[in-house]
């Protein structure tokens, strides 16, 4: 007889598929034997026996993974503001700032990304987690209300983490419930409540079911199933084997369409069959023998190449790999003068420390700096190779964040050097003569979210030498950010766009050793208009010594420019060179250096002082 009436609502069906709901009366007085089979399979289990009313939840939701939750039917009405035993349950997503008790006494704020049960919209329970104290089944409770529901499992799993929830019930909802489920369960709580604890439906089951889900056939042929599975099986024995597992499968010729039960919510495409088949039959029953396929060597992974040999450069110039946390925190990144509002925020992060996905490689590093110095490193280089994000990248046709590879160096001194920015630069130069790539140095007078911890006027963009597009950036950190990371000066570094290297880099096979013969160290001074850049100067004398045959090595050793003159500068480099046939003499020498001056002054108008 139904006595009163009871109404459920579902807001979004994208957050709850299926919710039911039915009343039933319980006794004054409990049967004798109510506690014997659900208090005691529940202990057997590894469970807490509450009272008479929850056990049967518990006992149900391990025998079947569906679990369910008891309401006291008269509170439920109470918290609504309803009359006349009728309630109307809704569920909806949780508005922020809105908040609830719940059963273990806790006050949780709940956010938009939070399902919420409510009695007539006043929240009521914590959907998939926890019940609300307001509507807790007690000694004097008669009149109950069960649910059977399931509930989106992405929520739920932010839901998890969110508030620290990891009840039995919450663990098999992140795990998905088939919406189908529902309905035997709380048909077989019925069943149990009269059975058990003499318990009445005195309601309808209430059933909120807006769009039915339905498992879709998988459609495949015998061949794929054997060609997968190296197997030679019969098409009456694949049919049989699904049938026997609840598999429904209609025939056409020697192609099946395989509908799977709906308690398999994990059979989606042909290959979950094919592998359901080979499990079923036994895979140790399979021939061990390789499936026929082609022997053509698979193509080469240009990226994966490039890190690899850009490893090796790095290594064997002395640099130590590191690998740091993609995950970082806003104030890392404030450090290096970056804005985490360009960077996604993880939802349920794993640690208050790693909220933000990263969007440059270099702020990890820095951070990695100061404690090696700190532990009696006097003068060491550290590199990394990984992925980074950012916002204003964007998202990709399949409405995943852009991600691009990048390669981020770091060398430290605690001796001052005022040559820091070269000592990074010539790090840059031997990489991009290993990979191939033809660069040239700009000047880099404006910040972006790549070069933002660099000095401005103590940076360059390392661009392509051809076409000009951005490879990275090489220079010294701001005062700000090497006092922020308690570093000193002496500290320089780069970071590197490796998709886009990737696309100028040339396997180099040509290999030419040092001269056998001595070398000859001459250090030369030019003299050259201000607006001259260094990298113009250095690029003319390595091409000088190249067209002359010679083995050489290339290093500065200053730029000065005079308080009073202010439209010239001198630059000062070490040459060290030698002959691949003889030992130079010093009319040849002279000669070398006095070919390198003329070219100087006829390109550049520089002098050799």
């Amino acid at each position: 007889m139904n006595q009163v009436k009871l109404q459920v609502e579902i807001a979004d069906a994208e957050l709850c598929p299926r919710y039911q709901a039915v009343v039933m009366q319980l006794p004054e007085a409990a049967p004798s034997n109510y506690l014997l089979p659900e208090q005691t399979f529940v202990a057997r289990s590894g469970m807490r026996s509450i009272d008479r009313v929850v056990d049967v939840t518990n006992e149900l939701m391990l025998l079947t993974g569906q679990p369910l939750h008891a309401f006291d039917f008269d509170k439920l009405v109470k918290v609504g503001g309803l009359k006349n035993d009728a309630a109307k349950t809704i569920v909806r997503a949780a508005k922020p700032g809105e908040k609830l008790e719940l059963l273990d006494g806790k006050t949780i704020e709940m956010s938009d990304g939070d399902i919420v049960i409510t009695s007539n919209d006043v929240p009521v329970a914590l959907a998939g987690a926890m019940g609300g104290a307001n509507t807790a089944i007690d000694a004097r409770t008669r009149r109950i209300v069960i649910e059977s529901a399931t509930f989106n499992l992405y929520n739920l799993r932010g839901t998890q983490f969110r508030h620290g929830i990891f009840s039995e019930a919450i663990t098999r909802f992140t795990k998905g419930q088939p919406a189908a489920l529902t309905e035997p369960v709380i048909a077989r709580a019925i069943e149990l409540y009269q059975q058990n604890c003499g318990a009445t439906p005195i309601s309808d089951v209430a059933d909120a079911y807006p769009k039915p889900v339905k498992n879709a056939p998988v459609k495949l042929d015998v061949a794929r199933i054997n060609g997968l599975l190296g197997a030679n099986y019969e098409l009456d024995e694949i049919v049989t084997t699904l049938a026997d597992v609840g598999f429904k499968v209609k025939l056409s010729g020697d192609r099946l369409a395989v509908t799977a039960p709906y308690w398999r919510t994990d059979i989606r495409i042909a290959e979950d069959v094919i592998e359901e088949v080979g499990r079923l039959k036994g895979f140790d029953g399979i021939p061990a023998q390789l499936p026929p396929r082609s022997f053509a060597a698979p193509a080469v992974d240009k990226l994966g190449d490039l890190k690899s040999k850009a490893r090796q450069a790095l290594s064997a110039a002395g640099a130590n790999e590191i690998l740091t946390y993609s995950f970082v925190n806003s104030d890392l990144m404030q450090k290096a003068g970056q804005d985490p509002q360009n960077s996604y925020k993880i939802v349920n992060s794993i640690s208050p420390d790693l909220q933000y996905v990263r969007q440059s490689l270099t702020p990890s590093l820095l951070e990695k700096v100061y404690s090696n110095l700190r532990d009696g490193l006097d003068h060491f280089a550290l590199f990394e190779i990984n992925q980074v994000y950012q916002k204003k990248w964007g998202l990709t046709d399949e409405d995943v964040p852009v991600y691009k590879q990048k390669l981020a160096f770091v060398l430290a001194s605690k001796t001052e050097r005022e040559v820091s920015y070269y000592d990074a630069k010539k790090y840059v130069n031997a990489l991009c003569t290993k990979l191939g790539v033809n660069a040239k140095f700009t000047e880099s007078a404006t910040d972006n979210a790549t070069d933002n911890p660099f000095q401005n006027g103590r940076r360059a963009k390392i661009e392509e030498l051809t076409t000009g597009e951005v490879l990275g950036v090489v220079g010294e950190y701001k005062a700000s950010v090497l006092r922020n990371f308690k570093l000193p000066r002496s500290v320089a570094g780069f970071e590197l766009i490796l998709d886009t290297i990737a696309k100028f880099a040339v396997s180099k096979t040509d290999y030419k050793s040092p001269s056998r013969f001595p070398s000859v160290e001459r250090d030369l001074t030019f003299r050259v208009a201000t607006v001259t850049e260094y990298a113009a100067l250095e690029n003319l004398v390595c091409k000088n010594l190249s067209e002359q045959g010679l083995w050489f090595e290339l290093s500065p050793v200053s730029i000065y420019q005079s308080e009073t003159d202010k439209s010239t500068k001198n630059i000062s480099f070490r040459l060290t060179f030698a002959d691949h046939s003889k030992t130079l003499n010093g009319d040849e020498i002279a000669a070398v250096v006095d070919k390198i001056a003329a070219a100087a002054k006829d390109n550049l108008s520089a002098e050799v002082i």
